[in-house]
């Protein structure tokens, strides 16, 4: 009986251990990852500085790209 129940215990655990291994990052999206300056998101959407919007600056600068 405890041999059954502790097999069953290992395959939920298992089971439930595969969905960790196998979860990806959030902070990133297609090359883009949160925190990137400017100058590397500019390299990676051919886009230009001078299309930058400022949007916040304190306490955090917060700059808007549209395209």
């Amino acid at each position: 009986m405890i041999s059954i129940r502790n097999l069953a215990v290992s395959i939920s655990w298992l089971a439930l251990s595969t969905s960790l291994l196998c979860a990806v990052d959030l902070s990133t999206y297609r090359g883009f990852q949160l925190g990137m300056n400017l100058p590397a998101i500019e390299k990676l959407a051919d886009l230009k500085l001078a299309e930058a919007k400022m949007i916040h600056q304190r306490p955090a600068v917060i700059e808007q790209l549209e395209w």
